[in-house]
């Protein structure tokens, strides 16, 4: 099959040299896989781990020329021979990852594990952003819970991922500390009543460490690693045993400065998270629950997914221009749909 899509010729440490390389051209998608479908994309999202990608940053290279793109949403129009053939023309959402071509493109392809089936009435708008980040946040806090958390820390609040997580810990009376850049973000957590500080501020670290103590925090979500990763190490309560889980880099440096005798002696531990490791051990009746309920939650409270954009998907350079000027304000998604 002949479709249209955004190819990335070559991957560019440079943003801006990955951006004007990306080419709007005609390509030929593969055969369905006998457990695969056929989407017909409505809505594709751009998100931190896009921009990773394109810049040869991320944890996955492929093979080029290839399109970007890890989410969207659309209808099923064809399905490999062991896909239910009931799904034949529902509306899903999509997580592309594996598969060789990604989601901004007329068509992709997806395995039938990776497809979110949408509730009737769902948009198809707000679907292109809710494979992702929401389940993001939905697993971190089961993690959370795993090791008996009182408070947790998190940064990069002012995303959708931090969006999420400070919802649903609400919902399970779990207190959290809420770390952004912009004042923006911090005047308006301020005003819903949340813990918020300002990573620029300069006594952050020594509220950080205060709120933390008083909080007796002991489970931290790091989007951001470079130098970020030892500081709110260094916040944590000393008697307390507590959990960094590092599930992003958008600082795109490396962890550093990290004394290990925290480790050592002050029981801290330092792992990551990956939203696909963790899918994996869940059965996909799970899933699809999940989902069901994240679904609700969107619809009841839309702020929840946020898009502050849509432009055409022929034109990816301005979409990426968009998203990446105001990270923070909502997803900018390219639309397919005629």
């Amino acid at each position: 099959m002949i479709c249209k899509a955004n190819l990335l010729p070559s991957y560019q440490a440079n943003l801006i040299r990955a951006m004007l390389g990306i080419r709007y051209q005609e390509m030929e998608l593969p055969p369905l896989a006998e457990d695969e479908v056929l989407i017909k994309t409505a809505f594709a999202a751009i998100n931190p781990s896009d921009i990773a990608f394109i810049q040869g940053g991320y944890g996955i290279t492929k093979a080029l020329p290839v399109v970007p793109g890890f989410e969207a949403s659309g209808t099923i129009v064809e399905t490999g021979k062991s896909v239910p053939s009931g799904l034949l023309h529902h509306r899903v959402a999509a997580f592309v990852q594996a598969e060789h071509q990604g989601t901004w493109a007329e068509y992709f392809i997806a395995h039938k594990d990776n497809i979110v089936l949408l509730e009737p009435g769902f948009s198809l708008s707000q679907a292109a952003v809710l494979a992702i980040n929401p389940l993001t946040a939905f697993a971190m806090l089961e993690l959370a819970k795993q090791f008996s958390v009182h408070a947790i820390i998190q940064n990069a609040a002012g995303g959708m991922v931090g969006h999420w997580l400070q919802f649903l810990a609400d919902k399970a009376s779990i207190p959290v500390i809420n770390i952004v850049r912009k004042e923006s973000s911090k005047s308006r957590l301020e005003k819903a009543g949340k813990y918020v500080l300002n990573s620029e501020d300069e006594d952050f670290d020594d509220d950080l460490r205060k709120l933390a103590h008083d909080l007796k925090a002991n489970v931290v979500f790091d989007a951001v690693a470079g130098d970020q990763t030892a500081r709110l190490l260094n916040a944590l309560p000393e008697e307390t045993a507590a959990r960094i889980f590092v599930y992003g880099g958008l600082s795109g440096k490396q962890i550093q400065d990290i004394d290990p005798i925290k480790i050592i002696f002050r029981q801290k531990h330092i792992s990551g998270f990956n939203l696909p490791q963790w899918k994996n051990r869940m059965t996909q009746q799970d899933l699809q629950k999940i989902y069901r309920q994240l679904q609700k939650y969107g619809e009841e409270h839309p702020e929840l997914l946020p898009v502050q954009e849509i432009v055409n998907g022929s034109d990816v350079k301005t979409a990426l221009k968009k998203y990446i000027k105001n990270m923070s304000g909502g997803k900018v998604l390219l639309r397919f749909e005629e």
